[in-house]
């Protein structure tokens, strides 16, 4: 069992290494939900589906600057379809809109496993993400 939970580790921290390169370069931001306090985002091009999980990368196009100057979150997050909960792995505000530009501040994460129908951005986002079709299609490694 630990030799699987060391694998499993190891499996993010690659899969991390590499999109977190890949992501700025090429990204497909497809609207999953929208609210009076921002916009949501995930990038079509780095959706990937492994171990029954959805990884993905998440903006959210703040209506308001957080923290009086960041206007945009950057979040690579993991999604349980089946349980209906996420996982935040990596946070980055940014001073510009859709994370653009160089990262200003790297946000604490707490890694836990979060209930998605206690968030509506997060449910309808998952909803999507876990449901439509065109989403679906750009998801790598299902089959």
């Amino acid at each position: 069992m630990k030799i699987l939970n060391n694998f499993a580790i190891f499996l993010i921290a690659s899969f991390f290494a590499i999109s977190t390169s890949q992501a700025k370069s090429k990204t497909e931001w497809y609207k999953t939900f929208d609210n009076e306090s921002a916009t949501f985002y995930v990038d079509t091009y780095m959706l990937i589906y492994e171990n029954g999980y959805r990884m993905f990368w998440l903006v959210e196009d703040l209506k308001k600057p957080f923290l009086e100057k960041y206007n945009s979150i950057l979040k690579y997050k993991f999604l349980d379809c089946k349980g209906n909960r996420s996982k935040t792995f990596q946070s980055f505000a940014y001073k510009q809109k859709m994370a653009e530009g160089r990262e200003s501040l790297k946000l604490p994460n707490d890694a836990s496993w979060l209930d998605n129908t206690k968030d509506l951005s997060m449910l309808s986002s998952s909803n999507q993400i876990c449901n439509d079709p065109y989403l679906l299609s750009k998801t790598r490694g299902l089959k």
